[in-house]
Formats: structure tokens, sequence, C-alpha cells
């Protein structure tokens, strides 16, 4: 995959009692997603810490969740008119 560094720091991470909200930025293209998604894949196999063994993994794309916002935001101000 080529993240493998990357990856078990985020492994490391989600493991941790506190503070364990990794969160992934980047350049489109650097392999952000492929992370998440090798990480997805070692949870459903089982193949992590036990504390991740049963566990969702949940992503957020902000470009989306911005767009979502603008849409609902002109929509509120179109009903004000």
């Amino acid at each position: 995959m080529g993240r493998d560094s990357e990856l078990q720091r985020v492994i490391q991470i989600l493991s941790r009692r506190t503070k364990n909200n990794p969160v992934l930025i980047g350049e489109p293209g650097v392999g952000k997603t492929a992370i998440v998604e090798k990480l997805a894949h070692l949870v459903v196999d089982g193949d992590v810490p036990e504390t991740l063994q049963g566990k969702r993994v949940v992503t957020l794309d902000m470009g989306a969740w911005l767009l979502a916002q603008n849409i609902v935001v002109s929509l509120k101000n179109v009903s004000k008119r």
C-alpha cells in the first residue's frame, strides 16, 4: 500500500483511551482514502488491536458537508424573503 506507517499511526491513535480522534489531511490523491479503506478491511478481518475489533469506521467528506451547509443556508435565506 505504501502508507503502512501512517496506517499504523492511525491504529495507534484510535487505540488510545483519550485523544483518540485521528484526522487525515492532505492534497487530493495522496492516499488518505486508501488508509481509511485499509483500516476498514483490517477491522472487518479482526486484524486490529482488541480495542478496535467490532468497531465501525466512519469517514466525513468535508467538501460534501460544506456544500450541504451552503445549500441549507441558501434555502434559509430564500425562505426569509
